[in-house]
């Protein structure tokens, strides 16, 4: 017996309801972001950055650098961008 194959089958899944970010609200954090951007030294930024990918290429902690790089401002954005150069990205085989 597999639950929810061939046996104790629901009918028809529920639909679910997505949460859709409102325009003004997006509009408010792209802006806020700017001028975050704007206001932090980028040596710094870059510097901490840095740090993450080379932790991530050797076998040190991630979590200090990628905290300190929060602490320079580096967006979340920004820190992904780094352990991708590192490990890439997912991508889903569907077959």
């Amino acid at each position: 017996i597999v639950v929810g194959v061939n046996q104790y089958q629901v009918g028809q899944e529920p639909e679910i309801e997505t949460f859709t970010v409102p325009k003004q609200t997006a509009s408010k954090q792209i802006e806020n972001l700017r001028r975050t951007k704007a206001g932090r030294d980028r040596k710094k930024v870059d510097k901490a950055l840095a740090n993450i990918e080379a932790a991530a290429r050797g076998d040190d902690t991630l979590m200090p650098p990628i905290i300190d790089a929060v602490r320079v401002c580096a967006s979340t954005g920004e820190i992904c961008q780094s352990l991708q150069e590192v490990f890439g990205e997912y991508k889903e085989n569907f077959h």
